[in-house]
């Protein structure tokens, strides 16, 4: 109070000069020949804010939108309202800020939006709104893809394919059995997957991608590729109720189970016994009884090669 600002002669004043959401406050008294009177109360008010222009996109998800503006000389602290807008329906106040970037979360995915953005000074009193600017928000993450379906084609090759997930543009296929080795990034709901050995396990998880992201993994599966047919099945000594056979594994793994069919008119034939090695005795015969053997070899997944020849 002891700085003078003005002496006007009539009982109104006008402070000029101030900025934007500037605070003005004052006391006044009135002055005579004998001299000035006691102090007025005090009392304080805001000038206006600057409107805030050259809004713009900066970003753009399923859910948030990124914004900035030009704080038009404002003083920091100064509040902003950004407002949107959904579809052509009418401008609801999103949320305010004090800065001069914002990021609109919580908005719906795939759905176009309006934004407008106003100052507001500290008397809540808000100036014109800046430019508007409009964008759709990008797509959910995608659902998670079905469970992998195998089509094994080969000793080497298996052919995956799987319910499509949705809001999705392209897959991710990983080993199963460790997700963090990325096998392929086909385009479709398949893959072929090539190079495996004979009857030789692949497991995979596939997620969809999008340009939001990545979804959630699909469930594993698992599938063996064909075995190779063994071959050369030989006769290695006859009994009275026993045979002992032998033959060539095929180039199949160790662990792949060989089956010896048996029939006693070369045509019936029904499964003897089974076996994880090249031989085998089959006991239990009928004494002087003429019987026809033959071998095949069963992938992981129990699906059977040929024949080898008869002995």
């Amino acid at each position: 109070t002891s700085e003078l600002i003005a002496s006007p002669s009539t009982y109104s004043f006008t402070a000029s000069g101030l900025g934007p959401n500037g605070l003005s406050g004052l006391v006044v008294r009135g002055v005579n020949a004998t001299g000035p009177g006691p102090l007025s109360a005090s009392a304080t008010a805001y000038t206006l804010a600057q409107a805030p222009a050259g809004l713009a996109l900066v970003s753009v998800s399923s859910g948030v939108v990124g914004l900035s503006w030009d704080a038009g000389g404002n003083p920091p602290g100064t509040r902003f309202e950004v407002q949107k807008a959904s579809e052509g329906a009418a401008f609801t106040a999103h949320s305010t800020y004090t800065a001069a970037a914002a990021f609109a979360a919580g908005l719906l995915p795939s759905t176009t939006y309006d934004f407008r953005v106003r100052a507001v000074n500290d008397a809540d009193i808000g100036t014109a709104f800046s430019n508007t600017v409009s964008t759709q928000t990008g797509p959910p993450l995608p659902g998670t893809p079905g469970t992998p379906t195998a089509t094994v084609l080969s000793t080497a090759d298996i052919t995956w394919s799987w319910a499509a997930s949705t809001y999705t543009v392209s897959y991710q296929v990983f080993l199963a059995s460790k997700t963090s080795e990325l096998l392929a990034s086909p385009a479709t709901d398949s893959f072929t997957l090539s190079g495996l050995g004979t009857n030789t396990p692949s497991g995979i998880v596939v997620r969809g991608v999008n340009a939001n992201g990545s979804g959630p993994l699909s469930a594993s599966a698992t599938a063996y590729s064909l075995a190779l047919p063994p071959s050369a099945l030989i006769l290695v000594g006859v009994s009275s109720q026993a045979v002992s056979l032998s033959w060539n594994d095929g180039g199949n793994p160790a662990g792949t189970v060989f089956e010896l069919p048996k029939a006693t008119d070369g045509v019936a034939f029904a499964s003897h016994s089974t076996t994880t090695a090249a031989a085998a005795t089959a006991l239990g015969l009928t004494t002087s009884t003429a019987y026809d053997f033959r071998v095949r070899a069963l992938n992981g997944d129990g699906v059977a090669t040929g024949f080898s020849g008869l002995v």
